[in-house]
């Protein structure tokens, strides 16, 4: 005789309380871990400003400029003749602004001096490429270019995070003594960050622990009574004017030229505009690698000149040393048929 299969129901009221137990357990948990990111977050804004995340070039395959403020190149200029942090002038054709905070986490991810505030960032995106990570700090590659004269660099403070004051105040400091990027690679570690976030926290009483902490970059009895002299207190509020001006109200922010970067943007997405800006440099200055002698026989010419490629001035033949803006008509022709027949060349004495 066949045995019967007996198949057991589940009480449905049973199930739909389990079910609610399981979706209130699940709620609690949500909340907390809510709780903990707001918290987080919170912690990282300190007093309230605004710190700016910018995009990340390991997540961008195609870099592009970003849609920050607008400023133009004579507002940038513009800053080499104000009382500023600067390196170079304004003549360079490559111009570097940054808008920092020496407590601004962001801030310290861009420096590439802090190797380990991606982890208080919110995983790897900060993660430096020296470190095995992605992220290409854009300071570390503008200082290349500012120590082999191709670019010009300014530094304003804004108060992006809001305990950078003391050290910002020794950066002014030790700019007196040509220490000013000694002082910043110290303040934008992570010993610097500590100290700056968890220790002196724009205490003035602090001074002596900054000038101790710096000690190996500037003389401390030096920077102390720097610092304590209130010489630079107004100055905080005239760079935050300045970083106004310029639409930045966040930290970190980067302009070059006339294109702002709001935030803390990896290299290779201002290369673009690096890149932009130097070959545009190329096609108005650069000439070919090669002399050409040029002979001229005839009229109201001169007689003969090398046009000296690599140089600023044009050298001729009567020993006569003439500068570029008194021989442009002659440069553009020269360059326009540098592969024709030079002896067809010539050049009026009312160029000169």
């Amino acid at each position: 005789m066949a045995k019967k299969l007996t198949i057991g129901i589940p009480d449905v009221k049973n199930i739909k309380l389990s079910a609610s137990k399981i979706m209130v357990v699940a709620l609690i948990v949500m909340a907390f871990a809510i709780g903990m990111l707001y918290q987080k977050v919170q912690n990282l804004q300190g007093s309230g400003t605004s710190t700016t995340l910018g995009a990340q070039t390991a997540a961008s395959p195609v870099a592009q400029a970003p849609a920050g403020p607008k400023v133009t190149l004579d507002q940038v200029k513009a800053l080499w003749g104000k009382d500023l942090i600067k390196f170079g002038d304004a003549n360079k054709k490559l111009l570097f602004v940054e808008v920092g905070d020496p407590s601004c986490p962001f801030c310290h991810a861009a420096t590439g001096e802090n190797h380990a505030i991606y982890q208080a960032l919110g995983g790897s995106n900060f993660k430096l490429i020296a470190d095995g990570g992605t992220y290409d700090a854009p300071v570390l590659e503008m200082r290349k270019l500012i120590d082999n004269g191709t670019a010009s660099f300014a530094y304003v403070y804004y108060p992006g995070h809001g305990n950078g004051e003391m050290g910002m105040k020794a950066l002014y400091c030790a700019n007196e003594k040509g220490k000013f990027w000694d002082v910043h690679d110290l303040l934008m570690s992570d010993n610097g960050y500590n100290l700056m976030n968890n220790t002196v926290k724009n205490d003035k009483t602090q001074s002596g622990t900054v000038a101790t902490f710096l000690k190996s970059a500037v003389d401390p009895t030096f920077l102390k009574s720097c610092i304590d002299s209130g010489k630079y207190d107004q100055r905080l509020g005239a760079d935050m004017t300045i970083a106004g001006s310029l639409g930045i109200s966040g930290t970190p922010g980067f302009i070059i030229n006339d294109t702002v970067y709001p935030g803390a943007y990896g290299w290779g997405d201002m290369k673009t505009t690096v890149d932009t800006v130097s070959d545009e440099s190329k096609t108005s200055f650069e000439t070919p690698s090669v002399s050409f002698p040029t002979t001229i026989a005839t009229g109201n010419l001169i007689s003969s000149f090398n046009f000296l490629i690599g140089t600023d001035f044009l050298l001729c033949s009567t020993v006569t040393i003439c500068t570029p803006s008194n021989f442009n008509s002659a440069k553009a022709s020269m360059v326009e048929s540098r592969f024709s027949h030079f002896t067809q060349f010539s050049v009026p004495t009312a160029a000169l």
